[in-house]
């Protein structure tokens, strides 16, 4: 699973949550970092003065949810639901 809160999303911009789970603005990275070498990856990134924020993490359920410091919890979906929302109009 995957479990996605906005609290860490690093903006001074208040954004509506469905352009901030979205939007995609230009010098923006989505990083896999394994919990072992997470403590390393945020002390590169403060040394090296790049903005940055934890957004996510995964986790041991079946589910995504999203969340935001505002609106609480807005999603909570079995992966398969949303892998089979996903590909439903490219079975022909």
């Amino acid at each position: 699973g995957l479990d996605l809160d906005l609290e860490g999303l690093p903006t001074e911009e208040r954004l509506d949550p469905i352009t901030a789970f979205f939007a995609e603005t230009p010098s923006r990275f989505l990083l896999e970092v394994e919990p072992k070498n997470l403590d390393q990856v945020l002390h590169t990134l403060r040394d090296a003065d790049i903005p940055f924020g934890q957004i996510g993490t995964f986790a041991g359920h079946d589910h995504v949810t999203l969340r935001t410091p505002d609106d609480g919890q807005l999603l909570s979906e079995k992966i398969e639901d949303l892998y089979q929302a996903w590909r439903a109009p490219l079975d022909w």
